[in-house]
């Protein structure tokens, strides 16, 4: 009986030392993958080579340590996630030719996801790092934009406080510049909160 016991005991442990392992994914620094930290080189194509990478090899962690990030968009992917450690900032573009559009909701955004699961944001709330997106100087820049005949204004309005337009009256609407968005159509997402599936 007492054999039993302990080769049943003994096979449970080895159970549970697998899935452990299993669940365990690598850790990546971001450095490995050419990212630079210096607030300057914009990392875009670098940042979105990582993810994909970490992606085809079943899922890990895009760590960022201390420095600056510059980025465009970028689109996280199944089982990848984000770590932002203390002093990581991820900046975003003041260009608002550097971002994507977000298919699902045809708006542009920092960070994407659409259509994945398993996706997590570590670090921006719990004492880590943060993301910095630049918010005036990229409107400023989609006005420039707009007023130079480059980028179509959906709004109708470009300008804070401009509330008539040939003649007919308009309320102001909010600067339509790209922004930091939660996932659509993504299963389980971790950031402060967890969403199990939001359409």
């Amino acid at each position: 009986m007492k054999r039993a016991l302990l080769i049943t005991l003994f096979t449970l442990l080895l159970d549970l030392g697998h899935a452990s392992a299993q669940e365990a994914k690598p850790i990546y620094n971001a450095s490995k993958f050419g990212i630079r930290s210096d607030g300057v080189t914009m990392n875009t194509r670098s940042i979105q080579f990582a993810i994909d990478w970490i992606a085809e090899q079943g899922g890990g962690t895009l760590r960022f340590w201390v420095g600056r990030y510059l980025t465009g968009s970028i689109h996280l992917k199944s089982n990848v996630t984000i770590e932002l450690m203390e002093g990581a900032v991820l900046v975003g573009s003041t260009n608002p030719l550097d971002y994507d559009r977000l298919v699902a909701t045809n708006d542009h955004a920092l960070i994407m996801a659409e259509g994945v699961e398993n996706i997590k944001l570590l670090g921006i709330y719990n004492s880590g790092g943060c993301i910095e997106g630049q918010g005036r100087e990229l409107g400023n820049n989609c006005t420039d934009l707009v007023h130079k005949g480059l980028m179509k204004d959906k709004l109708s309005n470009d300008r804070v406080g401009e509330g008539f337009r040939l003649g007919s009256v308009k309320t102001w609407k909010s600067t339509t510049s790209p922004s930091v968005m939660p996932p659509i159509g993504c299963v389980c997402m971790t950031s402060a909160r967890t969403w199990k599936s939001i359409t």
